[in-house]
């Protein structure tokens, strides 16, 4: 061992020894302690990884220790009140390999003894049987300055696991010394919970349950049992210092968990915590349908029944031809009666939950067996409206008749009767109905509820009479002549309205048109008038002298251009009488 600080080592050891040189001598041993013992399975121990050397100061040491991972567990490593005060490595243990492995130097002057302690395990016991601890490997090296390894002997320890989880027989402690003057005050029954099984009432499948508890300061001891008695006293021998445990595999049933705490003043109250476990299925699910007075009942009843020897039947989930299943719970008569269904065959399926959710199913097939449907023997092909309609068949004794008359357009109309003690039945349609092809199927329903599938579908005609169909003839014909005739009549009026709007019309624009050529003749007789004026001025001046060449000029272009204007207001004038016209 060491091997990877065989550089370093020497000089480690020279420092630490300041240069004491000590002959060899004695041999070492390492060992475990104690060797032997008897505990149950849950409980813990502590194991300590021990030193012997009465002869020789050692000043080092390492070692690698196996134990049987399926029966013990280490909860943890501890250093406190170790000889060695320097470690190479941390110890580290692995509970996959079932291993602990420690390396670690003592200053100088090195150990010289009996028992000196290298470190401590907790473990927890897992199984019963038994579990065989041993060493590896190991050394121990002299402080000799040299680092010889005086290791002589590798001592193991062997131990009795016991079954169960319930408490061995209680040792009577040895007598206690007086208590002092100032009795300390006993600690309390603690309150336990559990994040796994909470409610001491309810069932639960989880059969890992782990409980915890407070831990105040000053306690020295906790000792804890589960068994099935709520009142066991788990007695006076400590488990180990912690504030939680949770147990593996425990078997189905009902069982308390009994704890108690010691401090210097001695162990105080019993908490006794109850705790309910069930990983069993309910078995023996039985569905029977109930016998009935015709297999074309349509509503069938079950008796359904289950066993649960841990926490008893809960409740049921039903469904019947894969439809949403619903909850059912047992009243006590263990009949469940299915919903009413069509002809057929089906299939009742049950799921049976106990108390703690654990499940079981079955299956039950079953028919219903259908009514025979009816036979329609005589009926009308032709019938005129407003005749009584006889339709006549055959049908099961007594049983309800629903006649369906179906229109072209789709819509429906039923017609009910019963059939007599021979199965004959008669139906009669005495209301009007419209002149249609029709056609007409019938079902027959037993008073439980059976219903047959339809009969064989018929069709007649319904016809009007002679009068009635000469009446709709002519209606025929009045619905198409009367808009006709409204139209033409419109379109007169129409006619006949425009042409009086126009005749107005041309009226008021003629007369318009008068007036207008009246005030043009007007307007222009009175330019015409002062044009003369002003050319009579013009003619006056040329009498007296000669007219220069424009004014000359002026008077022969406004004689021509008055001349032009009267010429054209003429012909407009004639234009817009002759238009209105």
């Amino acid at each position: 061992m060491f091997a990877r600080y065989k550089k370093i080592l020497p000089a480690l050891i020279f420092l630490l020894t300041s240069f004491v040189f000590v002959p060899a001598a004695s041999a070492a041993t390492l060992y475990l302690s104690p060797p032997s013992g008897e505990y149950r399975v849950g409980q813990s121990f502590t194991l300590s990884v021990n030193v012997s050397s009465p002869n020789q100061a050692v000043n080092a040491a390492d070692g690698r220790v196996s134990f049987p991972k399926d029966y013990l567990e280490i909860l943890n490593l501890s250093k406190s009140g170790s000889i060695l005060s320097y470690w190479i490595s941390e110890p580290v243990f692995s509970n996959l390999d079932g291993s602990i492995k420690f390396e670690g130097v003592i200053p100088n002057p090195g150990f010289t003894g009996a028992a000196g302690r290298l470190l401590a395990a907790t473990f927890r016991v897992k199984r019963a049987g038994t579990a065989a601890l041993n060493f590896v490997s190991g050394s121990v090296l002299a402080n000799d300055g040299q680092g010889t390894n005086v290791l002589d002997n590798l001592t193991g320890a062997n131990f009795v696991l016991t079954t169960g989880i319930t408490l061995p027989p209680i040792i009577t402690p040895p007598p206690t010394p007086p208590r002092p003057p100032a009795a300390l005050a006993l600690p309390a029954a603690p309150a336990v919970t559990s994040e796994t099984h909470s409610d001491p009432e309810k069932w639960y499948q989880d059969n890992n349950p782990k409980f915890a508890w407070p831990f105040p300061a000053g306690i020295t001891g906790v000792n804890f049992v589960a068994d099935h008695d709520p009142d066991t006293n788990p007695g006076t021998r400590s488990d180990g210092l912690m504030k939680s445990y949770q147990y593996k595999n425990v078997a189905d049933g009902r069982w308390y968990f009994h704890l108690r705490l010691q401090n210097a003043g001695g162990w105080g109250g019993t908490t006794h915590f109850g705790f309910n476990i069930d990983t069993t299925p309910p078995t023996d699910l039985q569905i029977i349908p109930v016998e009935r007075e015709a297999e074309t009942v349509p509503q069938v009843a079950f008796t359904i029944t289950a066993a649960d020897s841990g926490s008893g039947i809960d409740y049921y989930e039903i469904s019947v031809d894969n439809a949403s299943s619903s909850v059912w719970r047992d009243s006590g008569d263990h009949q469940f009666v299915a919903p009413r269904l069509e002809s057929g065959g089906h299939t009742l399926s049950v799921k049976v939950y106990d108390q703690a959710g654990n499940v079981s199913a079955g299956q039950a097939n079953f028919s219903i067996a259908e009514l025979p449907s009816p036979r329609i023997t005589d009926y009308p092909r032709e019938i005129e409206s407003g005749e009584l309609i006889t339709i006549r068949g055959e049908a099961a004794a007594g049983s309800l008749i629903i006649l369906r008359l179906t229109r072209p357009d789709g819509s429906d109309k039923l017609v009910e009767t019963r059939a007599d003690e021979q199965g004959r039945f008669v139906i009669l349609i005495d209301e009007k109905l419209p002149a249609e092809v029709y056609t007409a199927t019938a079902v027959a329903r037993s008073d439980d509820g059976a219903e047959s599938a339809p009969s064989e579908s018929i069709s007649f005609s319904v016809f009007l009479s002679a009068f009635w169909q000469w009446g709709n003839e002519l209606l025929r014909w009045l619905s198409l002549i009367v808009p006709i005739l409204a139209l033409l009549l419109i379109l007169i009026l129409l006619i006949l309205s425009s042409y009086y709007r126009i005749r107005h019309l041309k009226q008021t624009v003629r007369r318009e048109s008068r007036e207008a050529a009246e005030a043009l003749h007007k307007a222009f007789d009175f330019l015409r008038q002062k044009s003369c004026d002003q050319l009579a001025l013009l003619e006056a001046a040329k009498a007296k002298r000669v007219l220069t060449k424009e004014e000359a000029s002026l008077v022969e272009s406004l004689k021509q251009n008055l001349n032009d204007v009267e010429a054209f207001v003429r012909k407009e004038i004639g234009d817009i009488e002759k238009t209105v016209d």
